[in-house]
């Protein structure tokens, strides 16, 4: 795993832990706020794992081109969604022998043709 790997995963952690905090703590304040019955922590259980789903599901979607829709599935679909993530490839492929290249090589690590 490289370093800038590394910490762009340390980033996604810190950004889905300051998420969750500032969830849970905008519900906290509005129970105060409502002396008269509460707010329902169901709602915010609910926004809170909507949130954790759309980020594991733009974090196994982006290995693979595909964070935006993995974010979405995430998103809508829950842990069904992040599974289907899994499956989609958005990677370019070589036109010559339909390899699938990570990043923008300029040769093929298959057939070794110039991109």
């Amino acid at each position: 795993m490289t370093e800038e790997t590394t910490s762009q995963r340390k980033s996604t952690l810190k950004r889905l832990a300051i998420t969750t905090s500032v969830v849970l703590f905008v519900a906290g304040a509005w129970s105060i706020a409502r002396k008269e019955g509460g707010f329902n922590l169901l709602y915010v259980g609910v926004v809170v794992l909507a949130i954790v789903f759309s980020e594991l599901g733009r974090l196994v979607g982006s290995k693979k081109n595909a964070g935006g829709w993995g974010a979405v599935l995430g998103l809508m679909m829950g842990p069904l969604g992040i599974l289907i993530t899994v499956f989609i490839d958005n990677r370019p492929t070589c036109p010559q022998c339909s390899t699938r290249l990570n990043g923008t090589p300029v040769v093929c690590p298959g057939c070794h043709n110039s991109l």
